[in-house]
């Protein structure tokens, strides 16, 4: 129950839906529309700028849309009950629910006839909108919009059936570096000794180590020769006095 709101609390118990902040006491569902709206609706009212969550276009605040004095209209049956109202509303709303039911709760028939005008223009543009869009020629890894097929990563060609290496597959990364992909870009992980895009850099600090290093290497070697030969010399030398 931590999470609450104007759809109550989030915890799949209908029970509850008009549970008022601050509160743990819900209205009961038969409650009047007058206490749902002053008992349960204006105490979730965002009370503060701090509260906001939202963003405002400019000139406006939270304080444009602060109101907690609104009221709404209760008496829509009135209306409803209108025989001017209900056949205008039935012969310009063509059975439409929610045009039927704006001119139940506001007693405007003409409005009613504009709102249920514009809610077709809108299902005709969504209608239009989920029509599937088909490239003449096909378009296996990619989108097809306005008959041009726009690939995905990886293909290119005017069907993207061709298929293209990412940097990471073409192993870019010098002297030991891994390719690492992040969202549609590639870096190398370089080496201890190592920098640059690619890896390509040696550390300056490092390689007078590295070089130090074979030189001592190297040292090592020539002395361990250089030992073997006088030892066999010296062996050699002392058998024949024997």
């Amino acid at each position: 129950r931590s999470t609450k709101g104007l759809l109550g609390p989030y915890n799949k118990d209908s029970s509850d839906d008009f549970l008022p902040r601050y509160s743990e006491i819900s209205l009961p569902h038969n409650s009047s529309l007058h206490d749902i709206h002053w008992k349960f609706g204006i105490t979730w009212i965002v009370g503060s700028p701090e509260e906001s969550l939202f963003t405002y276009d400019t000139g406006r605040s939270w304080a444009t849309y602060y109101d907690p004095y609104f009221t709404p209209n209760y008496n829509y049956s009135a209306h409803r009950n209108s025989t001017d109202v209900e056949e205008g509303a039935v012969e310009v709303c063509e059975g439409d629910r929610d045009c039927l039911f704006y001119a139940a709760l506001t007693g405007r028939v003409n409005s009613a006839d504009a709102t249920n005008d514009q809610a077709n223009l809108q299902i005709r543009e969504i209608l239009e909108l989920m029509v599937p869009i088909v490239c003449d020629f096909g378009c296996e890894n990619g989108a097809c919009v306005s008959n041009t097929c726009y690939c995905g990563e990886g293909f290119s060609g005017q069907r993207c059936t061709q298929r293209v290496l990412s940097e990471c597959e073409r192993d870019p990364c010098e002297n030991g570096g891994t390719c690492y992909r992040h969202v549609r870009d590639h870096f190398c992980s370089c080496p201890k000794g190592y920098g640059g895009t690619f890896c390509q850099d040696g550390d300056d600090e490092e390689r007078p180590r590295i070089g130090s290093l074979i030189v001592l290497i190297a040292g090592i070697i020539s002395i361990t020769v250089v030992v073997s030969v006088i030892t066999t010399v010296i062996f050699c030398r002392y058998r024949h006095l024997f």
